[in-house]
C-alpha cells in the first residue's frame, strides 16, 4: 500500500519490482476500502480485481521462465562437461572411417569421400566449403 501522499512513483524498472508493486495493489485497495468506510469509492479503470488477476498471470508466467531458465542453464551445464568425452568419440568415429576407407587401394579419393559422407564424416575444403565431388550426368532416358 502506498501513502497517498507520496511524491513519487515506485520504481518499475525491473519485472521483480513490477510484480512487487503489482502485489501491493489489491491490499492496498482493501486496506482503503477500510479506512474510507461508507465514503469509499473503488479503484478503477482497471479495477483492483482485475489488477490482482493479471499480477497473479504475470508472477506465475514469471515463475514458470525462472523454472525454465534454472533447468536450461542446467543441461547446458551438463551437456558441456559431456563436451570432451564426446568430442573424443566423434574423432575416433572419423579416424576410423578414414582408417578403414585407406585400405580400400580400388578406390580414389573422391570415391572414399562419397563413402565417408553417407557415414557422417564431411571434408572440408581450405576455405571452410564442404569438399563435394560432381556428380555424374544421368544415363539419358531412351525416349519410347
Amino acid at each position: 500500500m502506498r501513502d497517498f501522499t507520496a511524491s513519487s512513483l515506485p520504481d518499475l524498472s525491473t519485472i521483480p519490482a513490477i510484480l512487487a508493486a503489482g502485489a501491493q495493489i489489491a491490499s492496498g485497495e482493501a486496506a482503503r476500502a477500510t479506512a474510507e468506510g461508507a465514503a469509499y469509492v473503488p479503484m478503477a479503470l482497471p479495477s483492483a480485481a482485475q489488477v490482482a488477476a493479471l499480477h497473479a498471470d504475470a508472477a506465475a508466467k514469471r515463475a514458470a521462465a525462472e523454472t525454465a531458465k534454472l533447468t536450461t542453464d542446467t543441461e547446458q551445464g551438463e551437456a558441456a562437461a559431456m563436451y570432451p568425452e564426446a568430442h573424443a568419440l566423434a574423432i575416433s568415429i572419423l579416424n576410423t572411417i578414414d582408417f578403414n576407407l585407406s585400405e580400400r587401394p580400388e578406390l580414389d579419393a573422391p570415391g572414399r569421400r562419397r563413402i565417408a559422407r553417407a557415414w557422417g564424416a564431411v571434408y572440408l575444403n581450405d576455405d571452410g566449403t564442404i569438399s563435394e565431388e560432381p556428380v555424374p550426368d544421368p544415363a539419358p532416358v531412351p525416349q519410347p
